[in-house]
């Protein structure tokens, strides 16, 4: 299934979102999978490397809470849309242009 890939880069609020197509079987299951990868990462120190070839800082996804006394980090997930999503929202953005 083609997917579009929506995340916003954590230290550029206000920025374009960045975005990429992507091959997945389906929405769900590429959010439940990148979401375990990027615990698996924060959790083991590692690089998140979820796309080959499109390599992702983890920064962008594990959150500080630099509210909280107890220093958490929360998981913020992208936006995943289907293709025909995607096209309908681009769409409707254009029109109000």
């Amino acid at each position: 299934m083609k997917l579009i890939f929506q995340y916003h880069l954590w230290n550029y609020w206000g920025s374009e979102p960045c975005l990429f197509p992507v091959e997945y079987s389906s929405k769900d299951d590429l959010l439940l999978d990148f979401e375990i990868a990027c615990i698996e990462a924060y959790r083991n120190s590692k690089d998140l490397d979820f796309f080959e070839k499109d390599p992702l800082h983890l920064s962008d996804f594990m959150i500080r809470d630099f509210y909280s006394k107890k220093d958490d980090v929360h998981y913020h997930p992208p936006t995943v849309y289907t293709l025909e999503e995607w096209l309908e929202n681009f769409t409707a953005i254009a029109k109000r242009v």
